[in-house]
């Protein structure tokens, strides 16, 4: 994958690094992407549509953007006005937008405050509520602690980076993550590897404060008052954003395209690349989006 990496500098002085992938395509893909991902994580989807301009952006404080000089400036609304500031250096007027993760959260108040930018939305195992509840939903006494349990992260957030750091330089670490089901066999080491080790370094007193920001949030009721072509995807054996949390949103949406990745995980479009490939593919066929 070829790409173009820019920096531009918000509306607070923050400097946030940016991409573009086929910069001279006509059709343009937003991804606003979860926490455990850098643009490189999209080069399967990316080098499949060439004919698509994607554009990307690391989340203030993560990977290669600059971390606000108030640190808790990484709010949905800080992670809007980012994406504004790109928006407008790049003259866009229309695109379909693409969220995994946590990032549908940014996503959806995205178009809260611009629908008029949107021409489709594709969800990978994306959240639009307080997604800590559906991954504890085996622990219902551990609700009622949910703010306490992210505090405390946050607290404790330097050593939780040291551990894992540590854990990730085991040479056979992603042959422990397949065994624990966390992702699937299909998933090739070397490529997963470098998405680890990326993850790893990554600032995770931000990463946190992120995290905790989202998860106060939520934006069930905007779901059935979206009106444009939506593809949902989501693995059966997703541990983080469990797969009845999309199979909710797809029910939610109206005239949504749902796909069940069997045996999928957190990243089951990394791990069946050829599938989601096609059924995106059809997907903008469908909804004359080529």
């Amino acid at each position: 994958m070829i790409y173009v990496e820019k920096s531009i500098v918000s509306n607070d002085n923050t400097k946030v690094t940016y991409y573009i992938a086929n910069p001279e395509a006509k059709k343009t893909v937003i991804i606003i992407n979860g926490l455990g991902g850098s643009f490189n994580i999209w080069e399967k989807l990316i080098d499949f549509f060439p004919n698509y301009r994607w554009i990307s952006w690391d989340y203030r404080g993560l990977y290669k953007s600059e971390a606000p000089i108030n640190r808790t400036d990484v709010t949905l609304t800080n992670h809007l006005q980012d994406l504004e500031v790109i928006w407008e250096a790049e003259t866009l007027d229309k695109a379909i937008f693409l969220s995994w993760s946590l990032g549908g959260q940014v996503l959806l108040n995205t178009y809260k405050h611009h629908p008029q930018w949107f021409e489709a939305i594709l969800f990978f195992s994306a959240s639009y509520k307080q997604f800590f509840k559906e991954m504890i939903y085996f622990i219902p006494k551990l609700y009622k602690f949910e703010k306490n349990i992210f505090s405390t992260i946050e607290k404790f957030h330097k050593y939780y980076s040291f551990l894992l750091k540590k854990v990730t330089k085991i040479p056979s670490i992603i042959y422990y993550m397949k065994k624990l089901r966390w992702i699937n066999d299909s998933i090739e080491n070397n490529y997963f590897k470098k998405i680890v080790d990326e993850y790893a370094n990554l600032d995770m007193g931000i990463y946190f404060t992120i995290i905790k920001e989202m998860n106060d949030t939520s934006f069930e009721d905007l779901l059935d008052r979206i009106d444009i072509p939506v593809f949902i995807s989501a693995g059966t054996s997703d541990y983080f954003i469990p797969f009845k949390h999309s199979k909710k949103m797809a029910e939610k949406i109206k005239n949504s395209t749902f796909l069940e990745v069997y045996h999928g995980t957190h990243y089951h479009f990394i791990e069946f690349p050829e599938l989601i490939n096609l059924d995106v593919k059809k997907f903008f066929r469908d909804n004359f989006l080529i």
